[in-house]
């Protein structure tokens, strides 16, 4: 008896001098022009450790770069421990394709094992205990602040998209609105997928932006192809229309200050809308895409700003020819080379040098074999053409003109 009583206060005494282990792991995710990715895993403890080292901690099938304790993101500013994680793992990407040609779809992170592989000091004392936990739920950044809406036009045709609103909304202020429309290769049923295969969504919503233009940023997203390369009329067009105008009623957003971007079969609708409806958009971002020159003579008097790469085999002749086509109807151009497509600095002193000349419309050309996915893989037929889009959004002159673009 003298023993068992022995061995209860051993362990008493053991259990006052050891904490738990990790209450919670949450994956953060951020976009990039490649993605939104993981890079972040936080974990929440009842009581901290005094200090981690990146030895401490192991995330399944990710290389850990960094462990501190610091203000999280996912439990409301209260410290955590934070291991920020090499975007460049294979399994960084919040989406993934099961097979070439089919919808991406989402990891499913909560199979990932987050582990405290070390007995650690907290905070209070004790001993923290070695533990194992799975990662219980994703916060994305930026994607998270956009609402998922859906929109009936008046022949029945239905838009799921994607509405950031501006924080501390003032209904009494008008608000710039500006659209992106994804790629073919992002047709999704997944409403969020546009936010996620790229940053031309979400570039627009980041602080940094917004603290400077404070907008509106709508992002479509199709469960099916909305454009074809014969340039026939999209079916959807009448419907894009009615819901631009639809949000402009509802919420105090400048017509004077639309904007419309896209890349690839983003961009030739953008085109396609032009076309449409010349009048209602301030100023557009094309990226990467192509439309028979005989139909865009109606955008002659539009503002554009058209990036392609060099290497693009339907993009670049098919704005060529475009652009040769405005010319002719009153178009006025100025065009340049992009010496370096991995250069964003470079491009951006270029671009400001094209922006000073005086034109409605902007045509700058990624120099061959330039784009960083064509020094990466320089036998990939899709560089030239997807590996602009990768560049596009992160050029801030361009991002600057367009918001500065006030229709007359």
């Amino acid at each position: 008896m003298k023993f068992k009583g022995f061995l209860m206060m051993a362990a008493a005494i053991l259990a006052q001098n050891l904490s738990g282990g990790i209450l919670e792991a949450v994956a953060i995710s951020k976009p990039t022009a490649w993605g939104q990715k993981v890079d972040a895993v936080e974990l929440r403890y009842s009581d901290l450790p005094s200090a981690v080292e990146v030895k401490n901690f192991s995330v399944y099938g990710r290389k850990i770069l960094n462990a501190d304790i610091a203000p999280s993101l996912a439990f409301d500013g209260e410290k955590a421990v934070i291991l920020k994680l090499d975007i460049n793992d294979e399994n960084a990407d919040v989406t993934y394709q099961k097979a070439r040609r089919e919808p991406s779809v989402e990891r499913d992170f909560s199979v990932i094992d987050v582990s405290q592989n070390d007995e650690l000091k907290g905070q209070n004392g004790k001993v923290i205990e070695k533990s194992n936990v799975k990662i219980s739920r994703l916060k994305h950044l930026l994607a998270d602040d956009f609402k998922q809406l859906e929109f009936t036009a008046k022949n029945g045709t239905k838009i799921v998209y994607n509405l950031f609103i501006p924080k501390n909304y003032d209904k009494n202020q008008k608000y710039p609105l500006v659209m992106f429309i994804h790629d073919a290769g992002s047709t999704n049923t997944n409403p969020k997928n546009t936010l996620y295969q790229g940053n031309g969504a979400t570039t627009w919503a980041s602080d940094e932006w917004q603290a400077k233009h404070a907008s509106f940023v709508l992002a479509p997203q199709f469960d099916h192809k909305i454009v074809n390369d014969s340039s026939d009329d999209p079916a959807d067009l009448p419907a894009i229309y009615e819901l631009l105008q639809a949000l402009s009623g509802e919420y105090n957003i400048d017509t004077n200050r639309l904007y419309t971007t896209g890349q690839s079969g983003g961009a030739m609708m953008s085109i396609a809308l032009n076309i449409a409806y010349p009048k209602l958009f301030a100023a557009s971002f094309i990226v990467a895409g192509q439309w028979d020159a005989q139909k865009c003579i109606p955008m002659a008097k539009t503002r554009q700003f058209i990036l392609v790469s060099n290497d693009d085999a339907k993009a670049f002749p098919g704005q060529n020819a475009i652009t040769g086509e405005l010319e002719k109807n009153g178009a006025k151009i100025a065009r340049a080379t992009l010496n370096d497509g991995s250069d964003i600095n470079a491009m951006n002193a270029e671009i400001a040098t094209l922006l000073s000349n005086n034109a409605n419309i902007y045509y700058a050309v990624i120099k061959s074999g330039t784009l960083p996915d064509q020094k990466s893989d320089p036998s990939s037929r899709g560089a030239a053409h997807m590996g602009t889009w990768k560049v596009a959004y992160e050029l801030s002159g361009v991002k600057e003109w367009l918001f500065s673009q006030v229709k007359k």
